[in-house]
């Protein structure tokens, strides 16, 4: 737990905040395909995440783009998607 508290508080600098609203989320799906094409997020409409939101990781390093948005998860298109 206190590992899990360290990571999260590092998240929370990603960027400077008064420039981005930034939500932390953690995976809770992967690409059933083993592809790495996307992910789920443990975010969705009722946290305020919508289609075409950039999703970052530590160090601001852009990682995707949601593309579909379900009440408590978001969808995530990896960059390494060939589209």
């Amino acid at each position: 737990v206190a590992g899990e508290n360290d990571e999260l508080r590092r998240e929370l600098e990603l960027l400077p905040r008064q420039n981005f609203r930034l939500q932390a989320a953690e995976v809770i799906g992967r690409d059933a395909a083993g592809l790495g094409n996307w992910l789920t997020i443990n975010q969705g409409a009722l946290q305020g995440m919508t289609a075409g939101m950039p999703v970052i990781v530590y160090g601001g390093v852009l990682v995707g783009r949601i593309t579909a948005v379900f009440p408590e998860s978001s969808r995530v298109m990896l960059l390494t998607h060939p589209e």
